[in-house]
């Protein structure tokens, strides 16, 4: 008589059953399963159409009773008329529609605009690495420019005063 109560019983009937028999509160299966309370609400009264898609209600409903110690996938597989299902091949279909593989991506031939904007990054920076070096070279050459010609006037200006030395060495000797 249990056996046949077990099978008309539905999927949330029975997970809640399991829950109640645990000890668990739904704040409590919430805590360890972390899914959220309206989705976990929505499992025992079988509104599956308030969870985020099929593939989450096979999911929520596999970790709920695995968490409540029950077999996930006998349960899925017992209930699995009442469940929505996962359509995978045209999840599959649309996505490789939508976006191309890396492999096919690689295997078209690449035009030389594209190729040019490829590299477009690469060349800016190293522009711009050439013109400060340029401008640190161009700095160097003046500052050496610069200090070599004050070191020229430098000695101008000794040779000047050493030359006032002399005429003003030569009057007081001649004023003697």
């Amino acid at each position: 008589m249990s056996e046949n109560n077990e099978e008309t019983t539905t999927i949330g009937a029975r997970l809640k059953a399991a829950r109640t028999a645990k000890g668990l509160t739904i704040d409590d299966l919430q805590q360890i399963t972390k899914i959220q309370k309206r989705y976990l609400i929505a499992i025992e009264d079988e509104q599956f159409d308030k969870l985020p898609g099929d593939f989450y209600v096979r999911a929520f409903v596999k970790q709920y009773a695995e968490t409540v110690d029950l077999d996930g996938n006998a349960l899925l597989e017992e209930y699995r008329d009442q469940l929505p299902s996962v359509h995978t091949e045209t999840i599959v279909e649309n996505v490789d529609e939508v976006q191309p593989t890396r492999v096919a991506s690689r295997e078209q031939p690449a035009s030389p605009a594209s190729r040019v904007r490829n590299y477009l990054p690469t060349i800016i920076v190293t522009a711009i690495v050439v013109l400060i070096l340029f401008f640190f070279w161009f700095m160097a050459v003046r500052t050496h420019a610069g200090s070599s010609s004050s070191t020229s006037a430098d000695s101008s200006s000794v040779q000047v005063s050493s030359s006032k030395k002399q005429s003003s060495s030569s009057k007081a000797s001649s004023s003697a």
